[in-house]
């Protein structure tokens, strides 16, 4: 669907007629009228925010098939909106501030995400809850980071040994939600321009290190990419593994054979490596 018109469809969906570009505040609405800046959060509300976002995610089915993964393309969802918050910081605005342009290709798919969801679970339904103490731009942050807490005990369950993490102990809350952010037009990295794009957003925008910017794409062992929202598909390493929070999806670019994918889906802009070893599975909805 082209974006505007998408973008339409949703203000359509959340009762907005406004001209300016679609924000993660016109889609997200508190039915409480909400905060900007979350009040004092301790632990116990942190854990709260935690709960109900875990429970979206435990109510989806677990089984995971090439055809069917909901809890994969629900984590998968969740990622990429905490993701794409994050990734427009430059010249000391944007960042995780709960708003992005809806509007742009590059965020295609997420506003949809929120509202509606993945397999019937949305993330509006979690943050309604608390949006009358939690700014959006706190809740995106938690909402990640309780998707990667769940999806890393799908893989201690198959390995037992694997370490937990305790992003409970890092966390600080207080961020200030924009309700506009014009200004991150075109900020987001050009996957396209491969390594040169990952410089410029992760090291010159961003402040880190290429080591830090490798972890940073390990949010990539959830979900998968698709047509409709990306321009690009395939899951990113196999369908289970794409449910749990693991380094799976550095091994498998090591460990698996790769051949270049030209125009996917007849998009001369849009091309990827597709997996071409013994392993591959011909099945479409298997693709890696």
């Amino acid at each position: 669907m082209h974006s505007r018109l998408y973008s339409s469809w949703i203000l359509l969906a959340v009762g907005l007629d406004r001209s300016a570009a679609l924000t993660p505040h016109d889609v997200m609405v508190c039915p409480q009228g909400g905060v900007l800046t979350s009040t004092p959060m301790d632990g116990d509300k942190y854990d709260a925010v935690v709960g109900s976002v875990t429970a979206l995610l435990a109510g989806l089915p677990s089984d995971c098939t090439a055809a069917s993964c909901p809890q994969a393309d629900w984590a998968g969802c969740v990622l990429r909106i905490a993701g794409h918050d994050l990734m427009d910081f430059a010249s000391d605005n944007g960042g995780s501030d709960g708003c992005m342009d809806l509007d742009d290709v590059d965020n295609r798919g997420l506003a949809l995400c929120m509202q509606e969801g993945e397999h019937g679970a949305s993330l509006s339904q979690a943050f309604e809850q608390h949006c009358a103490e939690v700014s959006l731009a706190d809740f995106f942050v938690i909402a990640a980071e309780a998707v990667m807490t769940a999806t890393r005990k799908n893989h201690q369950s198959a390995q037992p040994s694997a370490a937990s993490f305790d992003f409970k102990a890092h966390f600080s809350s207080g961020r200030t939600t924009r309700e506009t952010c014009s200004f991150v037009a075109g900020r987001l990295p050009n996957a396209e321009a491969g390594c040169s794009a990952v410089e410029t957003t992760f090291l010159d925008h961003l402040g880190l290190d290429w080591a830090g910017a490798t972890a940073l794409m390990g949010v990539h062992t959830l979900g998968r990419a698709k047509v409709e929202n990306s321009g690009y598909d395939g899951w990113w390493s196999d369908p289970e593994n794409s449910r749990r929070f693991n380094h799976n999806f550095y091994v498998s670019m090591l460990a698996k054979g790769w051949k270049p994918q030209r125009a996917v889906a007849g998009n001369a802009d849009r091309n990827q490596w597709e997996r071409a070893d013994v392993g591959r599975d011909d099945d479409p909805d298997a693709k890696e």
